[in-house]
């Protein structure tokens, strides 16, 4: 993850730290920010333009911190994702930053591969689902 990036510290504020998986911060997001600002359709940039104005420099400092979502802690990250959850003006912005936030971090294929398992081809069962 590149250090201060108000994109990537969305991410790791969202994300937070799963149990059993790299954290966010071990991912590195470049690859996928690059993707994404050349692929992804335009109101879902647009969107998440917005959430990282907003929710990663604006509000971290509507709440008294001294600069954006990128130069908290964790505890203070997560509280502020938290406060954003719940005010229903902000919460549409976050919940576009929790969608782009999951691509960006299941993008890395050593989250995927945990989370997903070895592929499993099997028989269908007798009532037409796969075992």
């Amino acid at each position: 993850m590149r250090r201060g990036s108000s994109r990537d510290a969305l991410v790791l504020a969202i994300i937070g730290r799963p149990s059993g998986l790299p954290g966010p911060e071990r991912v590195d997001l470049a690859a996928f920010w690059r993707r994404f600002d050349t692929s992804a359709p335009w109101h879902v940039r647009v969107g998440l333009a917005a959430a990282d104005v907003v929710v990663a420099r604006i509000a971290p400092r509507l709440a008294g911190h001294r600069g954006g979502l990128a130069t908290l802690d964790a505890a203070a990250a997560d509280d502020l994702v938290r406060r954003t959850a719940a005010n229903p003006v902000l919460r549409p912005l976050l919940d576009a930053a929790t969608v782009v936030a999951c691509f960006a971090y299941f993008d890395d294929d050593r989250v995927e591969a945990i989370v997903r398992g070895p592929l499993q081809l099997g028989a269908a069962d007798a009532d037409g689902g796969a075992r």
